[in-house]
């Protein structure tokens, strides 16, 4: 696969509403499945392909039954976490509210700028030794042309979040700021106002 014309019509299984409307807007046919059914749905032929984060790409070792890796680098995302329970979170004292939120911050930077990049260079490297692996990293030209046909769902969201009080359109500008200082290279501006 190489270009967005090698996936017209592949069954893709995707993980919500935005990853279908992404694999719809250049001809592919998003199906909604559980991870734990991906290995078997694709050694089975019930889906062509899986739409995923790498890290959990690799925990299921998902590369078994699909060698063939494109890598569209079309959004980023910060996949590590550190989650904590609000009404025990409410408990805490002050002081101690604000060393986690200010851990929190502190965790996100890191794993942006250090160990999300390790952690998928890791898996790459790994995915390397499988018998008929391939890579493929779109073109910037194909990137550009996928994410133009792609709905603006960064401002469906933003306009959702406005409603609420919270500065939605801000949140989804700034995201994009950071992550091109950081060296993602967006092809598109998302959540523009209309």
């Amino acid at each position: 696969m190489k270009t967005l014309a090698d996936l017209k019509g592949l069954k893709t299984r995707t993980y919500d509403k935005n990853g279908a409307l992404v694999m719809e807007a250049v001809g592919a046919t998003p199906l909604a499945l559980p991870f734990s059914e991906v290995y078997t749905s694709l050694q089975t032929g019930v889906i062509d392909m899986a739409m995923d984060t790498a890290d959990l790409l690799y925990a299921f070792k998902i590369i078994e039954q699909a060698p063939n890796v494109l890598h569209p680098d079309l959004l980023t995302t910060n996949w590590i976490g550190c989650w904590m329970n609000l009404n025990t979170f409410k408990k805490l004292p002050a002081d101690v509210q604000k060393i986690v939120l200010d851990a929190g911050k502190k965790l996100e930077i890191v794993a942006a700028s250090e160990i999300n990049p390790a952690w998928e260079k890791m898996i790459f490297d790994n995915w390397k030794k499988t018998p008929g692996y391939s890579f493929t990293k779109m073109s910037d030209a194909e990137r550009q042309r996928w994410a133009a046909a792609c709905p603006d769902t960064p401002a469906e969201w933003a306009a959702e979040v406005n409603k609420l009080g919270y500065p939605g359109d801000q949140i989804v500008k700034r995201f994009q700021e950071l992550t091109a200082q950081m060296g993602h290279k967006w092809v598109r501006n998302w959540g523009v106002k209309k």
